[in-house]
């Protein structure tokens, strides 16, 4: 019997032995990795990647367009000067260079008037 107690002694107070401490609390949360959870996170950045692909490409196109239509519209611009320069309409030919508002195509329209008023009359 002596036996028996010693032994119900020994288990009983074996497991109060062994008690935990409790973890330091604390505000930080461990997620782990889920399987279903890692496919809608990497869906989110391929789909930000690819929306932002499509505003780059949309942005050039709209880039080449802009150019397209400012060449377009000096090409233009070119033209109907050249044409009053060569009919020797320097004033209306300069009117137009100072409303189109570029510098340069001013500069070569003040150039060739000058050009032409300083050229000997054949």
């Amino acid at each position: 019997m002596l036996l028996a107690v010693l032994f119900y002694g020994v288990t009983a107070l074996g497991g109060q032995t062994g008690t935990n401490p409790a973890p330091p609390s604390s505000n930080h949360q461990v997620i782990g990795p889920s399987a279903d959870r890692a496919d809608t996170t990497m869906l989110r950045f391929r789909e930000m990647d690819d929306r932002r692909i499509i505003d780059e490409l949309r942005r050039e196109r709209v880039r080449l367009n802009y150019e397209a239509a400012v060449i377009n519209q000096r090409w233009q611009l070119a033209d109907e000067l050249d044409r009053l320069i060569a009919a020797n309409e320097c004033g209306q030919a300069t009117e137009l260079a100072h409303r189109a508002g570029y510098r340069d195509i001013r500069e070569g329209v003040a150039n060739a008037c000058q050009a032409r008023a300083t050229a000997p009359k054949s």
